[in-house]
């Protein structure tokens, strides 16, 4: 009897409505997930803006995907050297920082499309600035288990992708009409949100106690400490699949999201419907993020992981066949639905498995072998459209999400894990019978 009132205890204390009241009652985290939100806002819209830039300055896909290719490959250089910097300094100063960086390369590219300068110093700003977001987001990832207290993890990463998701449709039609009517002006709403997120990280106040617990050394050890963070990730079933089976899936939808623009304005859209077309392609993931706490509770990671390749993979082939008409929308917005139940289940067992000494480097880590394929896209979209009017490139991309979806399932990764059964018996993992 007293067994079972201790389970009863347990998962009332692990519910979804518990969780979410204590997810409310979290200052800081409401604080980072507005400024966030409109940093987010003012990133989806300069995102759309970027390739249509340098596409109106140079009129070749190859030089819009070779922007694109660089800044990724910047990207993925800094992910590990920011996830372990992340570990060894204050988090939320090296967030500013990164902002701060942010908001000056944007402000440059702002005045580079006013002057219709060389489109190569877009280049060179787009690299500083991946490399700055690199960092931030491997200082940001591993902030948040502090933010959201105890159980509620799961529920934080539900919101925060509800934002981002919910952004991402409003953002591109936003950033099309922005450039539409000033090839300069979503680049100066970017850099104005850099500004806002700032100071929201600046008013995050964490406790004393616990706020800094990180060896601030001279470095002596990084790389040793590297490799046993590696070395642990490796040895967990589900953390392995997700390094085999990522930079698959990232190569494919950062591949996809790439090609549609460049083939809807190779096709003779305009930048307003282009704008749309994105935004209906991120409604889907919206609906996802939004229903991704109750699917994430009724399908394990493994099995959610293998479905969000498998659907993407069909629904990309669809895409090819559509391309390059609008209509390209519909199947690719049905695409994204699982990923988000996928990534809150997924990080929501990493928060809990991880030490907060070793969070910044392992989803640097994660993040770096994720990315790997991912740099290739751009480039290589760019490439497949000019050779064709954009259905091959989407079918190749289509090839690599069936990839990742039969790599899982011969990585078994359906099976439930050691946390996800202890969750589903009210007992901690190891915990006695």
């Amino acid at each position: 009897m007293r067994r079972a009132i201790s389970q009863r205890l347990q998962m009332y204390r692990r519910s979804p409505v518990r969780a979410e009241a204590r997810l409310r009652s979290s200052r800081n985290f409401a604080v980072l997930w507005i400024g966030q939100g409109l940093s987010e806002l003012g990133s989806s819209a300069s995102s759309l803006a970027y390739p249509l830039l340098v596409l109106s300055l140079t009129h070749s896909p190859v030089d819009t995907g070779m922007v694109a290719t660089v800044a990724s490959l910047t990207s993925l250089a800094m992910r590990l050297p920011g996830g372990i910097l992340s570990d060894r300094v204050r988090r939320q100063g090296l967030m500013i920082a990164c902002d701060t960086c942010r908001m000056a390369c944007l402000s440059v590219v702002a005045i580079s499309a006013l002057y219709r300068l060389q489109w190569q110093l877009i280049l060179v700003l787009a690299a500083l600035d991946a490399a700055a977001d690199s960092v931030f987001n491997s200082a940001c990832f591993a902030l948040m288990p502090r933010l959201a207290p105890g159980s509620s993890i799961e529920s934080a990463w539900a919101a925060t992708q509800s934002r981002d998701q919910t952004i991402r449709v409003v953002g591109p039609p936003v950033g099309g009409a922005l450039f539409a009517f000033r090839r300069w002006l979503p680049f100066v709403v970017d850099a104005a949100s850099y500004a806002m997120s700032i100071v929201s990280i600046s008013l995050i106040r964490l406790d004393p106690v616990t706020a800094d617990t990180r060896d601030h050394g001279s470095g002596t050890g990084s790389t040793s400490r590297f490799s046993v963070t590696a070395l642990m990730a490796w040895r967990t079933p589900i953390v392995r699949t997700f390094l085999i089976q990522a930079p698959l899936i990232n190569f494919g939808f950062v591949g996809m999201l790439f090609s549609v623009p460049v083939i809807l304005r190779t096709s003779g859209a305009g930048a307003v419907s282009i704008g749309v077309v994105q935004a209906l392609m991120a409604a889907g993931a919206v609906g996802g993020a939004l229903a991704s706490s109750a699917i994430a509770r009724r399908w394990n990671v493994g099995a959610l992981m293998i479905a969000a390749a498998a659907s993407s993979a069909l629904l990309f082939s669809v895409g090819a066949l559509l391309a390059p008409s609008t209509l390209v929308a519909i199947p690719l917005m049905l695409s994204g639905f699982l990923l988000p139940a996928a990534n809150t289940a997924f990080l929501g067992q990493l928060a809990r498995t991880i030490p907060d000494t070793a969070m910044g480097t392992t989803i640097a880590l994660m993040q770096f072998v994720g990315q790997l394929a991912a740099v290739a896209a751009p480039i290589t979209a760019g490439t497949l459209i000019s050779l064709s009017r954009g259905g091959l490139a989407l079918g190749v991309f289509a090839v690599s999400e069936t990839l990742a979806a039969i790599l899982a399932v011969v990585l078994r990764a359906a099976r439930p894990t050691a946390l996800e059964r202890s969750r589903e018996y009210g007992r901690r993992p190891g915990e006695a019978t």
